[in-house]
């Protein structure tokens, strides 16, 4: 009986052996700007909490009573439940009275988890009266403290808890700390109130200077973190991840040009630094300098040619420049190696039907897997399917999309409804509509492209009372002011109304586009043509437009200038040679 009591405790403890170190989180080399949380990481061989317990350890000779034994399965059984208070109260007490060393560090790990931070104190001073130079249980004493909110005594524990043999590298130095950190501004704040005490016993610890900086800049302080930074810097002027700290605040504080800037000046001091490269043509890709990231990007693939991370980037990146062809040969090259898969079969589906290859699109698409494009994926097949005629196959696919992500329900429904009117079957797109707006009652979204289907149908009604929904919830809706107002004018002879609610629209908007082109033509129904021509010539200067075109060559006809009318509707024909707009308009002004 005695070696089974005494084989059930070594399994017990040994279970735990697996989550025996604090957790760590660490910043790949190749992270971007998006994911530029400063690194907080152990240091590989670095002594851990809890090292030393192994798996298939024994205990030394422990007789327990049949009430110990069941209390320590009791415990785990706790803890297996996430009854976290209740198993570290039950361990600590077993640790007293056992006084197994594993044990006793299995019970401080275990007050991690506890809501209770004196719980976790005791089960440190346990841990330390057993073993007083083992960092781990210094380190346990210092959460301990800082949880408690008492800064002094975190502080004394810090310093124990930062006697690690050799170098450690001053980002990954306080990993130990910083993840073990509540979740919540306050925890946090007293988390940086402790390094703030502790750089003013050390005002040299540079470690502790960065994670300090990273731990206000989550308290929203990112000018005085950066400014610390910079102090890390003038010592450490080539530390990546320092480097990528001073990066991502001045991110935060939108100054890009000039992170751009310092971090140009990193990689030309450190030419040979890929990583810092590849953060360097990541930001450029980010901040739409396509060009000067693909040259970073094709000088790393040259070194690292089986990156496939690299490899990806390089094939996103000729996507967005339009560089098809290039794209292609990097996503193949991918799909050799079996590497993004889904990603890789979603933009080669996308360039199949850039290149009007359906079936093969479709094809693509369709094997793309759970995954972030999956939805977007499906949806294109869909789209594509109703494009080759098989609008109820399209529907039928929307639907099961919609049933499995409900986040996705309203865009999938607008889709659906789109490819419906696309097809000529109106009524089913307003039914669309129709179901939509149960489950989404006065969706704004939902009432506009409803209101814009019923406008193209001819049914000013259902226009109408949609578009006055929308603005009874949000008076100011540029987009539901100018679509009522030019429809007004447009379609019925209400224009003093439709004025109204297009110069409410252009108050808030007046380089907008569609906005000039509905002042304009409101204006030209009242029949003041000439304070119609600014409007309707400003909008077309700002961008070609085959409506407005339309419009202005009205305009400038019925005002007596007929020669410029037809350069305006020739220019635009050059460029909308089938546009039924423009037709219809020189055909009632041209014989």
């Amino acid at each position: 009986m005695t070696h089974l009591r005494n084989f059930v405790l070594a399994t017990v403890l040994a279970n735990l052996a697996a989550c025996a170190t604090l957790p760590s989180s660490s910043m790949p080399t190749n992270a971007s700007t998006q994911t530029m949380t400063p690194a907080v990481a152990s240091r590989p061989g670095s002594l851990q909490l809890g090292e030393g317990l192994e798996r298939n350890e024994i205990l030394p000779e422990h007789e327990l009573d049949p009430e110990t034994h069941f209390r320590l399965l009791l415990a785990e059984m706790l803890l297996n439940q996430r009854r976290y208070d209740e198993a570290a109260l039950l361990y600590l007490r077993l640790a007293h009275e056992i006084l197994d060393p594993r044990l006793i560090r299995r019970a401080a790990q275990v007050a991690l988890l506890s809501s209770d931070p004196a719980v976790l104190v005791e089960s440190s001073r346990l841990w330390i009266a057993q073993d007083e130079e083992d960092i781990g249980a210094w380190q346990m004493l210092a959460i301990a403290r800082t949880r408690q909110g008492d800064v002094e005594a975190a502080v004394n524990a810090l310093e124990r808890a930062d006697n690690w043999p050799g170098d450690v590298d001053l980002a990954q130095r306080y990993s130990w700390y910083t993840t073990m950190i509540p979740p919540g501004r306050q925890a946090v704040e007293v988390a940086a109130q402790v390094f703030a005490a502790y750089i003013n016993r050390h005002p040299q610890a540079l470690a502790a200077q960065f994670t300090h900086a990273h731990l206000i800049s989550r308290l929203g302080r990112a000018e005085e973190a950066l400014q610390e930074i910079e102090q890390v810097l003038l010592q450490r002027p080539n530390h990546y991840q320092t480097i990528v700290m001073k990066v991502r605040l001045l991110q935060l504080l939108k100054r890009q040009e000039e992170s751009l800037a310092f971090l140009k000046a990193s990689v030309d001091a450190n030419p040979d630094d890929d990583p810092l490269r590849l953060l360097q043509a990541r930001l450029l890709m980010e901040n739409r300098q396509y060009e000067a990231a693909l040259q970073d990007f094709s000088g790393l693939v040259k070194r690292h040619p089986q990156d496939t991370d690299i490899l990806y980037a390089l094939a996103v990146l000729n996507l967005q420049i339009q560089q098809l062809d290039e794209a292609e040969i990097y996503l193949r090259r991918l799909q050799s190696m079996g590497q993004h898969r889904d990603e890789v079969a979603f933009y080669l589906g996308w360039l199949a039907e850039k290149r009007q290859q359906w079936p093969l699109a479709i094809a693509y698409y369709a094997s793309v897997g759970q995954s972030a494009n999956f939805v977007e994926a499906r949806t294109r097949q869909a789209v594509l399917i109703a494009k080759q005629g098989g609008i109820d196959g399209a529907r039928k696919l929307l639907a099961e999309l919609r049933g499995n992500f409900h986040a996705e329900a309203k865009r999938l429904f607008l889709v659906e409804a789109e490819l419906l009117a696309s097809s000529q079957r109106m009524a089913d797109a307003l039914a669309v509509y129709a179901t939509a707006l149960k489950d989404y009652p006065a969706d704004i979204d939902l009432l506009y492209a409803r209101a814009m289907l019923a406008e193209r149908q001819g049914n000013l009604q259902i226009f109408e009372d949609d578009m006055h929904s929308i603005l009874h919830q949000s008076p100011d809706n540029i987009n539901a002011l100018n679509a009522l107002g030019y429809t007004l004018a447009d379609r019925t002879e209400r224009y003093q109304e439709a004025l109204e609610y297009i110069q409410k629209a252009y108050d808030q908007s007046p380089d907008n586009n569609a906005i000039l082109d509905s002042m304009g033509w409101v204006l030209y129904k009242l029949g003041r043509t000439g304070e119609a021509l600014p409007f309707l010539q400003k909008s077309l200067q700002r961008r070609m437009d085959n409506e407005v075109a339309a419009h202005l060559g009205e305009v400038l006809w019925v005002d007596g200038k007929q020669a410029q009318a037809r350069t305006i509707w020739q220019k635009a024909l050059a460029e909308f040679p089938d546009d039924d707009i423009l037709l219809e308009t020189m055909r009632r002004f041209i014989p």
